[in-house]
């Protein structure tokens, strides 16, 4: 198994240094927690984010420059270690939803207080998903697939192996990926590495999308 000691990395992209200043100051009371860098330039962000590959990235959608949107299209296929959590400060439903399909695992509104933003770090990382109830609705109403997709769906889903289905069935009840290592007496890292092959078969980039195809099996 793991090691329960390794910390969660975490990158941050905002452009308010205010809120970046009080953040910072929170993770560093975090001992499960390592900011490895803030960015306040969304340009400097894409650029680097690649090299450092943290286990997850907290961005907002307003960035200038480059939206948070635009962001994780553009560097999630090369982050493929990484979790994506966006920063909005009101519920804009269309740009949230935006990031969701491009590969974001959740979102966070700005104006929570630290712990519930912190909470999600945690939650993100343990293979939840941070949303609201409508938002969530907007993704699997998206997903609805016509007949040919069913088809392919349904040929793609034939070729999970055994052990694949047995992960995408947990992941599907809820279970959270310490939670799905412990329950089959595996690494998380092992579970991660399955996930990775059932989205490429499945034809998806996130968790959502996975549990949607499934539960229309």
């Amino acid at each position: 198994m793991e090691s329960n000691h390794k910390k969660i990395q975490l990158a941050v992209v905002d452009d308010d240094p205010d809120w970046i200043h009080t953040l910072r100051e929170r993770i560093s009371k975090e001992s499960e927690l390592e900011c490895v860098h803030f960015f306040t330039d969304s340009t400097e962000a894409a650029l680097k984010l690649p090299e450092l590959q943290p286990d997850v990235i907290l961005v907002d959608l307003q960035m200038p420059e480059i939206t948070g949107v635009e962001l994780i299209l553009r560097l999630q296929p090369k982050q493929e270690k990484s979790q994506w959590i966006v920063l909005t400060s009101h519920s804009d439903h269309e740009n949230v939803f935006n990031a969701l399909k491009s590969g974001a695992t959740g979102y966070v509104l700005k104006r929570s207080n630290l712990e519930e933003i912190i909470h999600s770090i945690y939650e993100v990382h343990n293979g939840g998903s941070p949303m609201s109830s409508s938002i969530a609705r907007m993704v699997v109403q998206s997903f609805k697939p016509t007949q040919k997709q069913k088809s392919r769906e349904e040929s793609d889903q034939k070729s999970m192996s055994p052990r694949e289905e047995q992960i995408l069935k947990l992941l599907a009840s809820g279970y959270l990926y310490k939670e799905i290592a412990d329950q089959l007496e595996i690494s998380q890292h092992t579970v991660r590495t399955h996930l990775r092959r059932i989205y490429e078969k499945l034809q998806v980039r996130t968790r959502t999308e996975a549990v949607v195809r499934y539960l229309k099996k």
